[in-house]
């Protein structure tokens, strides 16, 4: 035949699937920490993540990781996970928190990232 070639014709063409909007990490900042047992003040970071797609999203968040792996929970849209934290020794004065979201039928978000200092 001439002029034919195989594959799958322009209307038969895969559609990707759509890709979940990155979460917002907010409501961050470091308290102290006075350990009940040790009786140690620590650095205690503290944050949220909110799930700004359109539908329920699996949010995963984790500090100093750059591909969080942590569950935070499936959460409806606009809504936030409860508080994350993350202690550490006095002399740690700064974190990277990241966070990325995937809803049900759709591909990983991108990741959403913010430093938290202590002052």
């Amino acid at each position: 035949m001439f002029g034919v070639k195989a594959g799958i014709a322009s209307s038969q063409r895969l559609l990707a699937a759509p890709i979940t909007t990155t979460p917002n990490i907010t409501n961050y900042g470091v308290r102290l920490y006075k350990d009940p047992f040790t009786n140690e003040t620590y650095n205690q970071f503290y944050w949220k993540v909110q799930n700004l797609d359109t539908s329920t999203a699996t949010i995963y968040t984790s500090a100093n990781d750059s591909t969080p792996e942590d569950n935070a929970g499936s959460i409806a849209p606009n809504g936030y996970t409860v508080e994350r934290t993350y202690t550490t020794a006095l002399s740690t004065n700064t974190i990277t928190v990241y966070a990325t979201a995937q809803a049900s039928g759709k591909e990983l978000s991108a990741y959403d990232s913010q430093v938290i200092e202590a002052l």
